[in-house]
């Protein structure tokens, strides 16, 4: 059904799908689903509601206590590291799998299109390294053991690439990410 723009706020949805913890949940009786992102449950993050720190990826448990809210995990182990955090998430779990997993395996027959685009030659191995964001990050508090792992790495045998979300320069010197690596990784 289309509605004006206008009219989106009075209406109650059913349900919510959102990849952040961190919205205001309208009123109403609607399931949320929060969806796996990031780091999961394993990381004290600012919280943007109240004073001091908050578990990554948890509503908040009134939300939970509602029984609308659902958090998404990706395999039963999540669950269990989720509850030994935050007890309150007890039952309002839902294993969905891992997406990002699930695409890898589907893609695995393009995988000669990915290394060409890459730039990574037949006889090379690729090392991807990956980091999230802020000053708490790998990048974020120091980028050298990065840069020594490449550094070991023979060139006639490996390339390497950097994996890292737009919001990596968040919270530090903008660009530094950028620049600081910059030099490590190049070539290959």
């Amino acid at each position: 059904m289309r509605r004006p723009w206008e009219q989106v706020g009075h209406v109650e949805p059913d349900p919510i799908l959102t990849a952040s913890e961190n919205i205001d949940v309208p009123e109403g009786h609607c399931p949320v689903l929060v969806l796996p992102h990031g780091i999961g449950f394993q990381k004290q993050v600012p919280d943007s509601r109240a004073s001091g720190d908050r578990l990554s990826g948890v509503v908040p448990d009134s939300l939970l206590e509602s029984g609308r809210a659902w958090l998404a995990i990706s395999h039963p182990g999540q669950e269990e590291q989720l509850l030994s955090s935050h007890p309150k998430a007890a039952g309002r779990t839902l294993l969905v799998g891992d997406p990002c997993y699930d695409e890898l395996l589907g893609s695995a027959d393009r995988a000669a299109s990915y290394r060409r685009a890459l730039g990574v030659p037949d006889r090379h191995r690729l090392v991807v390294l990956s980091s999230t964001w802020g000053p708490t990050s790998l990048i974020g508090q120091d980028p050298g053991p990065a840069a020594r792992v490449l550094a070991a790495l023979p060139y006639d045998e490996f390339r390497s690439r950097r994996s890292s979300i737009p919001m990596s320069g968040r919270g530090t010197v903008p660009g530094r990410s950028a620049i600081s690596w910059r030099p490590r990784w190049t070539p290959g």
